[in-house]
């Protein structure tokens, strides 16, 4: 019951490619180019296998890939395709460590590619309290949270990265996402 849309795989694609951009490193300023890794084995099998009522096949996936490979950048991107391209009115994505310094490193990446991208920058706005990313347009937000499931069992969540799920002290946050999925 399930088909490969190849328009919906792109759209990620051509979404990250031309408003992310890095912002560390000699790669800083320069357009995020997915790898294609990344493109074949990630975002293709991720966002364009869907069910006939449109649904993606795949709901929950969990990645490994080495350190200084790129996966806080791909990671961030990621989160704002979620945040802005995705079509969810009031979407929460939520960016998730074992600790809330460990949630950070992917949100404020994320932050960086806004505050790189005049695109970007002009649809969102970023509380510098709070650290969050907000999408007024879809009454969306982009927030970084600790690692302890205590507190996310009310979350509504639209997609979440969870970086470095393993060195969690127990599964609650696992299961608090889970539950948060509905």
């Amino acid at each position: 019951g399930y088909r490969f849309n190849e328009k919906l795989a792109w759209h990620v694609v051509h979404c990250i490619e031309n408003f992310c951009q890095h912002s560390k490193g000699k790669w800083a300023g320069q357009p995020f180019e997915l790898l294609p890794w990344q493109q074949e084995d990630l975002v293709y099998p991720l966002f364009g296998w869907v069910g006939e009522d449109g649904r993606r096949r795949f709901r929950t996936t969990y990645i490994e890939i080495p350190k200084k490979q790129g996966k806080s950048a791909l990671a961030s991107a990621l989160g704002l395709y979620g945040l802005i391209f995705d079509g969810e009115p009031g979407a929460e994505i939520y960016s998730l460590g074992s600790d809330k310094d460990q949630a950070k490193i992917v949100h404020n990446e994320a932050i960086n590619m806004v505050n790189a991208s005049e695109q970007l920058k002009d649809g969102l706005k970023v509380n510098k309290t709070t650290s969050a990313i907000a999408y007024p347009a879809t009454n969306s937000t982009y927030k970084a949270l600790s690692g302890s499931g205590r507190g996310k069992q009310g979350l509504n969540i639209h997609f979440a990265i969870a970086d470095e799920l393993h060195e969690g002290k127990d599964d609650k946050l696992w299961h608090a996402l889970r539950y948060g999925f509905g």
